[in-house]
C-alpha cells in the first residue's frame, strides 16, 4: 500500500534525472511510496526522463507550478504527499524522516530546510540568506512559513486547501498563512533537510529576489499588509521596525514608478559592487554584506512591481 506520494512540478527537466535518482535510493521499501512528475507543458523530453524510472508522469492542466502541484495531489495514492522540486536532491532517509513525524501525530504539515549543493560564491551567499531565515524561525511558536521545495502534508489536507493557482511565485507562503489561520499544526523538521542547487549568477539572484518580492506582494494583496510570515527580516531604524511603513510608501500608486526606477538603479550599482568585490581578493570580505543588501533591494523591487 502506498503511504507517501512525492509530487515534483517540472519546468526545466535538466536537473530532474538527479532528483529522481535520489528518490529511487530512499531507505523506505519502494512499495510504500510513489513519485509523480507533473508537467504543465506536456514536454516529450520530460516524459522520457520520468518514464525511464518508476515515476508516474502526468500532464497538469493550467499554467504554473502550483497548478502542477494541485494536479499531482489529486492523482496521488498516498495518505501523505511530499513536495519537492526538480533541482533538489533528497538524502536516502528523507521520506523515512517525513513518515516518522506524521507517525508521532503532532503535525498536519511538516516543512524542512535545504542545504546548498553549490561551490560557487553566489550560490553560497544565497544559501546563507536561507540559513539565516531558518535561524530566525528557531523556537517560533506559531509557524506560518511553508516552502514547497521541502514540504509534506496529509493528502486530505491538501485536497481541502489546495494551492492558489493564481500565484506564480510565493504560493507556498500564501498557503502557509492560510493553513496557520485555520489552525493547522505546521512543524519545522530539520531532519528532513534536502540538498538544493541555488542560483549561481548575480543576474539569476536578482531574478530570484524580484520573483520572491512579487510573491509576497500577491500574498499581501490577498491577506493584508499586517500578515505575519515566519522568519521575515525586519528593517530597524532608530530602534523601530520601519519595514511596513517604507513598503507602503514605495508601493503607493503615485510613487510606484519612481520607486521601481530608483530600486532598479540601486540594484545595478550594488550588483556591480558585488562583482568587483568577488574579482578582487582584497575586497572579497565585503561581498557577503553587499550581497545581502542586493537581495533586500531585489525583494523591494519585486514588491513595487506586484503580483
Amino acid at each position: 500500500m502506498v503511504q507517501i506520494s512525492v509530487v515534483i512540478p517540472v519546468a526545466d527537466a535538466g536537473r530532474l534525472p538527479r532528483c529522481l535518482e535520489a528518490l529511487a535510493r530512499q531507505t523506505l521499501d519502494p512499495s510504500v511510496y510513489e513519485v509523480l512528475v507533473a508537467d504543465n507543458e506536456a514536454r516529450e523530453g520530460t516524459r522520457r526522463i520520468a518514464e525511464a524510472t518508476p515515476a508516474r508522469y502526468l500532464i497538469a492542466p493550467g499554467p504554473g507550478s502550483y497548478a502542477a502541484r494541485n494536479a499531482g495531489v489529486r492523482e496521488a495514492k498516498g495518505v501523505i504527499v511530499a513536495l519537492t522540486d526538480a533541482d533538489c536532491v533528497a538524502p536516502p532517509g528523507w521520506l523515512a524522516a517525513i513518515g516518522s513525524v506524521f507517525e508521532r501525530g503532532d503535525a498536519d504539515v511538516v516543512v524542512g530546510p535545504s542545504y546548498g549543493l553549490n561551490t560557487d560564491p553566489i550560490g553560497q551567499f544565497v544559501q546563507r540568506i536561507d540559513d539565516q531565515r531558518w535561524a530566525r524561525m528557531a523556537g517560533d511558536t506559531r509557524m506560518t512559513y511553508c516552502d514547497t521545495r521541502n514540504l509534506a502534508a496529509r493528502r486530505d489536507v491538501l485536497l481541502r486547501e489546495p494551492f492558489d493557482e493564481t500565484f506564480r511565485h510565493g504560493g507556498d507562503l500564501e498557503w502557509g498563512i492560510r493553513m496557520a489561520r485555520r489552525g493547522a499544526r505546521i512543524v519545522h523538521t530539520p531532519e528532513m533537510a534536502v540538498g538544493h542547487t541555488n542560483v549561481s549568477t548575480l543576474r539569476d539572484a536578482w531574478r530570484r529576489g524580484v520573483r520572491r518580492g512579487r510573491g509576497v506582494a500577491g500574498l499581501v494583496d490577498k491577506h493584508g499588509d499586517d500578515v505575519r510570515i515566519s522568519g521575515a527580516r525586519s528593517l530597524r531604524l532608530l530602534g523601530v521596525d520601519a519595514k511596513t511603513p517604507l513598503i507602503r510608501m514605495l508601493t503607493r500608486p503615485a510613487v510606484r514608478p519612481l520607486s521601481r526606477a530608483a530600486l532598479t538603479a540601486a540594484n545595478a550599482v550594488i550588483m556591480g559592487s558585488v562583482a568587483t568585490c568577488l574579482a578582487l581578493p582584497v575586497l572579497r570580505p565585503a561581498a557577503p554584506p553587499l550581497f545581502h543588501l542586493f537581495d533586500r533591494v531585489s525583494l523591494l523591487l519585486g514588491r513595487t512591481i506586484g503580483k
